[in-house]
């Protein structure tokens, strides 16, 4: 595998800009339904960035929008 600088000599790690979902203000929304990746390939819990911002995306535009409900596909 690659080297893993862990102790951030040589630089220190970035993450890649995720743009989050933009909400009109006043905007009103019942539900919101987020179809998320499958890892199929991987057994038991994964640490899948894509995963992540697909929560949280769903997460931010229910609170924007005073939504009631969340489904996740």
């Amino acid at each position: 595998p690659e080297w893993i600088d862990e102790e951030e000599l040589y630089h220190s790690p970035k993450c890649p800009p995720v743009p989050m979902p933009e909400v009109k203000a006043g905007t009103m929304l019942d539900l919101v339904v987020v179809r998320i990746p499958c890892q199929k390939s991987h057994s038991g819990w994964s640490r899948d960035v894509v995963r992540l911002h697909m929560h949280l995306a769903a997460g931010s535009v229910a609170y924007l929008t005073k939504s009631v409900h969340v489904l996740l596909l």
